[in-house]
């Protein structure tokens, strides 16, 4: 099957039929999101206190709502970041073109319509008249084209462009009309265009602010960032003018609230006591409720928790132009060597399964026969070793994010591995230094987690160019040359745009696996 044929299928489609296609992929790929703020989302596991809530919808103001986290944001440029702690902000100040909800079904956005042409290799949007950003300057098809070429700039060096797929430019044919040409049909786009790392930012404030924009997001969101101060958090306040909603939404009009506050608290313990104590509402996003503490919330009376399954996966990445790393053996001796199913019960309650591949078991692409690539066998491990000059063992450093869960995990992977003769040291980072760390190359291992909901994660991964989730990924070949298998890039690049969904399931599920068997 070659890129070509694929295309000739594709194109020879209508622009209705292949609209169904990308509709269709869409629901199969969708990721969860839930109404938070009533005119904004908010992704991850909650917990709250139900009366704020329960009189949030019933009035048409309501405040103030205290959100506390455990992760602090890295930046709130939209093009320069793939980290969830930042998109959970981003969701609330940026609109974007187009939205998914939980199921996959695409509504407009700051796109109230849209038509295929030019053998599918076309999208014109009709824009939504009448939106200006948060800066006064008016929303059109020049911000949308400035938007996306800054996008796909070499200097922003971003690392989630790869959400735009094969595409050529962005053309504004008038003031509220703007056409997205592609190099070939995409049939994923509306997962990249739902995502707030797509969504039209302010040139106006690009030009002005430059790197600064990073800490004064200009979207035309429902919320505009009002401060951003590392002791108090952040504080979003309700952009007035932001009269309109999606039709996914309840709330056709204004958001509910006058102002969200995020506050970092990056203890459980403390972090819980917030909540019980009255201090904020809700603990929402990025590992900010407990796996094992969500039984002792839920057994509280007084607050609840909304649980939904997440496509995330936790790892260790091994950096491979480094000894020992460089040798397969000792990649594959590491994960021999760790109680997997330990790390679930101890350290999530329950909460998940060991993983087994790259790609989460969430997606009908994840292959199972990855289960059995890698038990928890440490006399194996120990033997893979000695074959290859490492039978005394070795030390090696890990860097892991300042949370909890990620201080946890690292201690039972610790253990597990002194039972085989590895020393492993453990270096805490807030989430910005770790991944700028990693993304110098000069480290040996980190720890990744990502939630992401589309199986194109592995495009983002492993392909070569094609972007990552982070700096660590994007900055330093050291990492990402050895993860481009000979052969399996241009598969990956295939499954972006197949027609056949049977040809792209099987595509990933090969290259999941061949990624597994290589001990990535």
């Amino acid at each position: 099957m070659t890129i070509e044929t694929t295309e000739i299928e594709i194109t020879g489609l209508s622009g209705e039929r292949f609209e169904e296609l990308t509709r269709t992929y869409a629901r199969q790929h969708a990721v969860t999101r839930r109404s938070v703020l009533g005119g904004a989302l908010s992704l991850g596991a909650l917990a709250m206190a139900p009366g704020f809530l329960k009189s949030a919808q019933a009035q048409s103001s309501t405040g103030t709502l205290r959100i506390a986290r455990s992760l602090e944001s890295t930046t709130l440029d939209p093009q320069k970041t793939f980290n969830l702690v930042d998109h959970e902000i981003l969701w609330q100040v940026m609109d974007t073109l187009i939205y998914l909800d939980e199921n996959g079904e695409v509504y407009p956005g700051l796109a109230l319509s849209w038509e295929f042409s030019n053998e599918n290799k076309t999208v014109t949007f009709k824009l939504r008249p009448n939106v200006r950003f948060h800066d006064g300057s008016p929303f059109n098809a020049e911000a949308v084209a400035k938007t996306v070429a800054r996008h796909r700039a070499p200097e922003t060096a971003s690392p989630n462009a790869f959400l735009l797929g094969p595409l050529d430019k962005v053309e504004a044919i008038d003031d509220l009309t703007v056409a997205y040409h592609y190099t070939s049909p995409f049939v994923p786009l509306w997962v990249g265009l739902g995502y707030s790392y797509c969504a039209p930012m302010s040139p106006t404030a690009i030009e002005s602010l430059g790197d600064k924009i990073g800490r004064q997001p200009v979207g035309t969101g429902p919320f505009k960032l009002e401060s951003w101060e590392p002791d108090t958090g952040i504080r979003l306040a309700r952009n007035d003018e932001h009269d309109w909603a999606t039709p996914w939404y309840q709330n056709a009009g204004k958001a509910h609230l006058d102002v969200a506050t995020y506050v970092v608290i990056p203890e459980d313990s403390t972090r819980i006591a917030a909540l019980q104590g009255g201090e904020v509402d809700l603990l929402a996003g990025d590992n900010a409720v407990p796996f094992d503490r969500a039984r002792e919330i839920e057994a509280d009376s007084s607050l609840r928790i909304s649980r939904q399954q997440a496509p995330s996966v936790f790892g260790i990445i091994f950096n491979q132009s480094k000894p020992p790393f460089d040798k397969l053996e000792a990649r594959q001796a590491v994960n021999l060597a760790i109680d997997k199913e330990k790390i679930v019960i101890l350290v999530l309650d329950g909460n998940g399964k060991p993983a087994a591949s790259p790609l989460t078991s969430v997606f009908p692409q994840y292959n199972p026969a990855t289960e059995t690539k890698y038990p928890f066998d440490q006399e194996k491990a120990k033997e893979l070793l000695a074959s290859v000059g490492l039978g005394d063992g070795f030390e090696f450093e890990l860097i892991i994010f300042d949370a909890p869960i990620f201080k946890r995990v690292a201690e039972v992977v610790q253990a597990d591995l002194a039972a085989i003769g590895v020393t492993m040291t453990i270096q805490v980072l807030p989430v910005g230094d770790a991944l700028a760390l990693a993304g110098k190359g000069e480290s040996t291992a980190v720890a990744l987690y990502y939630t992401f909901g589309d199986p194109d994660i592995l495009v983002a991964l492993f392909a070569e160019g094609g972007g990552s989730t982070s700096a660590l990924l994007r900055k330093t070949r050291s990492y990402r040359a050895s993860w481009t298998v000979r052969g399996w890039p241009l598969t990956l690049r295939n499954a972006k745009i197949l027609f056949s969904e049977f040809r792209t399931f099987w595509l990933i599920r090969r290259s999941g696996f061949r990624f597994t068997s290589r001990a990535i």
